[in-house]
Parts: C-alpha cells; sequence; structure tokens
C-alpha cells in the first residue's frame, strides 16, 4: 500500500479560474468605457439637447427662443443635469454623462432584482449571462451614440422586459419595484412616439399569456397608461408653440430631410445585420422551450426594428436598440442552448453552471466586445479629439468667443456641437441647423430657379430667414461659421451657396460688413467680427 498522497489537481483544472473570471470580469470591464465616456467628445445631438436645456434653464423659451424638432420630455430631463452642472460648477457635458450612468446603474440594479421572479432554476446560465448582456448592451456597445435618445430608451427596457417576464409566468415582483419599473419604462417610451411598439408588442405578449381580466387590472398596464397620458396633456397645455408652430414645420420640411426610405432603412447595415440575427434566432425560441424572458426580448428586438423603420432616416443610433438586442438574443440564445443540454446530463438544476459553460460564456462576450471595439470609435475619438473637426473648430472659437454667442449655418449637428458645450458659447440662433431651408429645396428640380424669390418661398424657408436676419442682429457674434457643405439639392444648373444665399437677404448683408474672414477650417468659413468703430483692412 503506497503512502503517497494524491496530487490535487491546480484550481484552473477543476475550473476554479473560470469559476472565478467569468461572469465576474465582465462586471468591471464596462467600468473602462464609463470611464472614458468621460473624456471628450460627449455625443453632438445629446450635447445639443443638453445645450437647449441649459439656455431654457437660465430663463430662454422652448420653442420660442430655442425651436427644436424633439417633443419637450428629454429636454425635461435634462434640465437635471443642466440644474446639477449650474449649481455645483462641475461641466455639463460631464454632469451629464454621470446622469445617464446612474441611470443605467439604477436599471442594472433594478434587473438583477427582478432577475430572479423573470427565470426558473433550471435557466442558470441565462441567469448569469443576463446581467453582462445587459451592461455589453448600455455602456460598451452605444459607443459614440451614448446618450441618444434610442440608448436612454434601452436601458429601461431591460427592467421592464424582464417584469414583463415575471409577470407573464404570474411570479410575484413587490409593487413598489413594479411601480419604479412602470415609470421608468414610461419615461423611455415617451422619448419618442415610435418607440411605442415595442411595448404594444411585450403588453399584447403578456395579455395572451395572462388573460385579460388579470392583465388589465395589472399596475404596470396603469402606470404606465397614466404617465403617458398625462404626459400628452401637459405637453399639449404648457407647450403650445410646439403644436402650433414648431410641429407644422416639422412635418412640412424636416419630414423631407434624409433621403432614405424603408426600403433602403430595410436593407442598411445597422438593420439588416439586426434583423438577420432577431428573425430566425426568434422563430427558434418561439418554437423550443426557451425562457420566457428571451421571447420577450425579440419582440422588443422587433418593436425596435419597426420604430426604426417608422423614423424613416436610417440614421445608425435610431438603430442602435434593434442592433443591441440582436446581440443580447444571441448570447441568451447561446446560454439557453447550454441550459437544454445540462439538463439532459441530469446536472442538478440548483447547480451552478459548469466551468465549461463559463467557459462558453466568456467566449460570447469577448467575441461580442470585440466586434464592439471593431465597428465603435468610443477610444479613438477621445484618443483623437483636439485633431478632429470639432477639436480644431474649438482650438479657433474658445479664445475668441468663449461664453458668447456664435452664428453657425449648417445642415449638421456636428462638429458645432459638442464644440460649443466645450467653448461654454451657445449658438446664436433660435434654430440650431437649417433644415427648415434644406426642406424647403427637398423637392427642387433641374429647371428651377437656384434661390426661390421672396413670393415664392414655402412658408418654412420664411420663417428660418427670418429669424436668422433677427438673431444675427440681436446677438451680434464675434464669430460666424458657414459651412460649404448645405446639404441642399442640385438645381438650377448649379450648387446651393449659403453665403451666396443670404447676403441676398435684406439685413443679413449689412451685418456681415462688420466681419472680416478669419479663416476656413475643412469646409466651414469662419468670419471674425471687427471692433465697433474699426473700418475694414482694405479702407
Amino acid at each position: 500500500m503506497s503512502n503517497e498522497r494524491p496530487v490535487k489537481a491546480p484550481p484552473w483544472a477543476a475550473g476554479g479560474l473560470l469559476t472565478a473570471l467569468v461572469p465576474s470580469i465582465f462586471w468591471f470591464l464596462p467600468l473602462i468605457w464609463a470611464a472614458v465616456y468621460l473624456l471628450p467628445p460627449i455625443n453632438f445631438d445629446v450635447s445639443l439637447i443638453l445645450s437647449v436645456s441649459q439656455r431654457w434653464l437660465d430663463g430662454e423659451r422652448l420653442y420660442v427662443d430655442l425651436i427644436d424638432v424633439n417633443p419637450p420630455l428629454i429636454f425635461i430631463i435634462n434640465l437635471i443635469p443642466a440644474a446639477i452642472s449650474k449649481f455645483t460648477g462641475l461641466g455639463g457635458p460631464d454632469t451629464l454623462i454621470l446622469c445617464i450612468l446612474a441611470l443605467i446603474g439604477a436599471c442594472v440594479w433594478l434587473s438583477v432584482k427582478i432577475l430572479p421572479a423573470a427565470l426558473y432554476d433550471g435557466d442558470g446560465t441565462v441567469r448569469m449571462i443576463l446581467p453582462p448582456l445587459i451592461l455589453f448592451a448600455l455602456i460598451i456597445f452605444p459607443g459614440e451614440m451614448f446618450g441618444q435618445r434610442e440608448h436612454l430608451m434601452l436601458a429601461t427596457l431591460f427592467p421592464y422586459t424582464l417584469l414583463a417576464a415575471a409577470r407573464a409566468a404570474n411570479r410575484p415582483v413587490s409593487p413598489g419595484r413594479r411601480v419604479a419599473v412602470a415609470v421608468l419604462a414610461a419615461i423611455g417610451f415617451a422619448l419618442k412616439p415610435h418607440f411605442l411598439a415595442i411595448p404594444a408588442l411585450i403588453e399584447l405578449f403578456v395579455l395572451v399569456q395572462r388573460g385579460f381580466g388579470p392583465w388589465i387590472r395589472g399596475l404596470v398596464p396603469w402606470t404606465m397608461a397614466i404617465f403617458l397620458v398625462a404626459y400628452a396633456a401637459a405637453s399639449w397645455f404648457l407647450f403650445p408653440a410646439y403644436f402650433n408652430d414648431v410641429l407644422p414645420l416639422v412635418l412640412s420640411a424636416y419630414s423631407k430631410v434624409g433621403g432614405a426610405t424603408p426600403f433602403t432603412v430595410l436593407l442598411g447595415n445597422q438593420l439588416g445585420p439586426a434583423l438577420l440575427v432577431i428573425v430566425p434566432l426568434g422563430i427558434a425560441v418561439y418554437l423550443a422551450k426557451v425562457p420566457a424572458l428571451i421571447r420577450m426580448l425579440v419582440l422588443a428586438g422587433i418593436g425596435a426594428a419597426i420604430s426604426g423603420l417608422l423614423q424613416d432616416k436610417g440614421w445608425p443610433y435610431h438603430l442602435l436598440p434593434a442592433l443591441s438586442l440582436a446581440f443580447v438574443v444571441a448570447g441568451l440564445a447561446v446560454a439557453a442552448a447550454l441550459d437544454h443540454l445540462i439538463a439532459q446530463g441530469g446536472r442538478d438544476a440548483h447547480l451552478p453552471p459548469p466551468p465549461a459553460a463559463r467557459a462558453v460564456v466568456g467566449a460570447v462576450l469577448l467575441t461580442f466586445i470585440a466586434v464592439t471595439i471593431n465597428i465603435r470609435n468610443t477610444f479613438y475619438d477621445q484618443w483623437g479629439f483636439q485633431a478632429s473637426p470639432a477639436g480644431q473648430l474649438l482650438s479657433v472659437v474658445k479664445p475668441v468667443a468663449e461664453g458668447q454667442p456664435i452664428l453657425i449655418l449648417s445642415p449638421g449637428v456636428y462638429p458645432h456641437w459638442p464644440m460649443l458645450n466645450y467653448a461654454h458659447a451657445e449658438l446664436g440662433l433660435r434654430f440650431q441647423t437649417i433644415w427648415p431651408l434644406q426642406g424647403a429645396y427637398e423637392d427642387c428640380k433641374e429647371g428651377d430657379a437656384r434661390y426661390h424669390s421672396r413670393r415664392d418661398m414655402p412658408e418654412s424657408e420664411r420663417v428660418f430667414v427670418k429669424a436668422v436676419v433677427e438673431d444675427f442682429a440681436k446677438y451680434k457674434p464675434p464669430i460666424v461659421i458657414i459651412d460649404k457643405v448645405p446639404g441642399i439639392k442640385y438645381c438650377g444648373g448649379r450648387d446651393f451657396d449659403l453665403t451666396e444665399y443670404f447676403v441676398r437677404q435684406p439685413g443679413f448683408a449689412d451685418e456681415l460688413e462688420k466681419y472680416d474672414l478669419m479663416m476656413q477650417i475643412d469646409r466651414y468659413i469662419i468670419y471674425k467680427r471687427r471692433p465697433d468703430g474699426e473700418t475694414p483692412p482694405d479702407e
């Protein structure tokens, strides 16, 4: 009989290392992305909305002095970081990013708390991978689209979907959490009317599972309905200028801008790949015995795709929720398949997933992160900010016009935002871009006049020109920036020239004579105002 003791296997051989690292490490990796988002630049649309809310907080009138196509809820929400920034002195972009991270933290916390009610003991691998997948979808994958309304809606979607799975199975969740999730979800879905396609599909699923009586008596449908109706009524009474003045312009002009069709959106490089994942996996999960939560997320992905189509632009951030949910559904489908194989092997459903399952989960998550790094600009944008168009404009504008209004005539939002935020400046124009002018010429034909006469101007063009001339004289900005690429259709035998167009308008040319050409950066012509009483250099 041998006296030798058996050699003990190292922890990694028994799966100890995998147990320690998966999924724990994927809880910490998003912290790197969260820290990077605090570096410039913040997303251009997000920075524009923050700027509008800051000026609204300072006394300017929303939809009168500050005209934007978006309904009021997003500006109301941005009053929170605007107020924190104002009273603490913390920079507006940093404050906003911290507020968004706080929202994500609240939504992830609620999701984790509701998770036991949404899944069963045999769903161990699904339970293990879901929180890291949510963090991936909300922090890592958004990249340069971090903070867009689609991103905020997606954050509130996860606890709502988990709660819907628990409701469909008639499993208990405390009333306080149900109300909190319902309010958050209602806020998220109310950010854009297109988002309502998502809860419509999910609530229909819950209704079919539970029956009409239990569904209609539930806290969640009533809480969401009350919030949505109250928001619509308050918007009508508190912001009449949006419905009476701005919305008609949106319908007549802004809806024409973009040039996409449902067909091109459907086959684009954002929605197409998402549907290639969601549709076949959706069919598979509805035929297989998988957790109801995965079916809910498939419906959410379909609703997100419908939302992207309804917006009729094809812009990447419109399709962010659909693409994010495609990753989440794919990861959960792999996890559900592993749970099925584990169950067939006779393993106790109460035990944690074995090392092999953890290895697969880690490989899936690492693959998703690698794909994200390849297709997103999260680190590259921050690393190269100074050399970017926004960084170059900031280096020119900030020394001359910090804290002052700047007139910018351009079809784009970037690079003027976030440049204005970091220069602590504001736009010296009530319209945020030239979209009313773009819409006025969207239907021009080759034989039409290049510029409309005042008699032939549609209402959107007339209103916009009047605003530009009035605001130019009102703000007397130290710097004027005019885009050489106006985003307006070619017609009348030549391109549209914004400078040539506006000097034709009474009052604009008189103001522009007080400016000297300062420089040109890329496509942007920059004029600097001369001190009062100083004559032009050639006089």
